[in-house]
């Protein structure tokens, strides 16, 4: 007799809140925290809410957007396609209202039109260079260089780790305000480290600034700008994509 393959849980059942996530609610909220990292989901009546049910008492959206942001926005989650406006203020009030909103695809929809395929066939790598740059200047600490002039390198060599571990981590992987490379070296140039002398401080900002461990990627962000300006004409970077694309969709020539 053979048994029946137990059903796979949803994780998303796991992000229920226990007690306000009623089965028969139909307003789903989500909330990110430090205490919920991944998100807790709640779902409520709708009853319950003051706005939003009558003209009476409107959702009030916030003046700081505009009667077209908001009607291209529903324009391009109600039409179709072949409905879209063709101007670029549509795209651009799909892009701000998408952005301030949080709905990924119609960033993507709107980043898509802008540049076209190829345009975002580069972005979408430079994105992921980016990222994996990120992340291995986050969890690997550059070691401490102690200055010749330093008469504590042990309590130095403490307060850099504990800095770049506890602090600088923090600060790259904000989820809401992730700080860029540039202004991270800018805060280690200018803010003083607790239990870090001066001279060794000095020397580890010129020391990363020397090894372009935090410069690079501004190098990337000005790479891809040159790239999607050159793609906007027939220059030797749309033709070299062009061909990895229709070839190799997975494989990025750069020339």
């Amino acid at each position: 007799m053979s048994m029946s393959p137990e059903p796979k849980e949803d994780p998303l059942n796991n992000r229920h809140h226990p007690d306000f996530y009623f089965p028969d609610g139909n307003a789903i909220f989500s909330l990110f925290s430090r205490d919920f990292p991944d998100g807790l989901l709640y779902n409520l009546h709708s009853a319950i809410l003051s706005e939003g049910n009558f003209d009476e008492s409107p959702i009030a959206l916030p003046s700081c957007i505009s009667a077209l942001d908001f009607d291209s926005l529903l324009a391009y989650l109600y039409n179709g396609p072949s409905m879209y406006p063709d101007s670029e203020d549509f795209l651009i009030s799909v892009m701000k209202m998408s952005a301030f909103l949080d709905i990924a695809d119609g960033i993507e929809f709107a980043t898509w039109e802008f540049i076209g395929h190829l345009g975002y066939f580069w972005l979408t790598q430079t994105k992921a260079k980016i990222q994996e740059l990120r992340t291995k200047i986050a969890f690997h600490v550059p070691p401490i260089v102690s200055s010749s002039a330093c008469d504590t390198p042990g309590p130095c060599f403490y307060s850099w780790n504990r800095e770049w571990e506890e602090r600088v981590r923090q600060l790259i992987h904000h989820p809401e305000e992730p700080i860029s490379c540039l202004d991270l070296l800018d805060q280690l140039r200018n803010v003083h480290i607790d239990g870090l002398c001066n001279e060794c401080q000095d020397l580890m900002v010129t020391w990363i600034w020397g090894k372009c461990l935090l410069t690079q990627e501004e190098g990337l962000i000005d790479k891809a700008v040159e790239a999607l300006v050159d793609l906007q004409t027939e220059g030797p970077l749309r033709i070299a994509l062009s061909a990895s694309v229709a070839g190799a969709p997975t494989r990025l020539v750069v020339v």
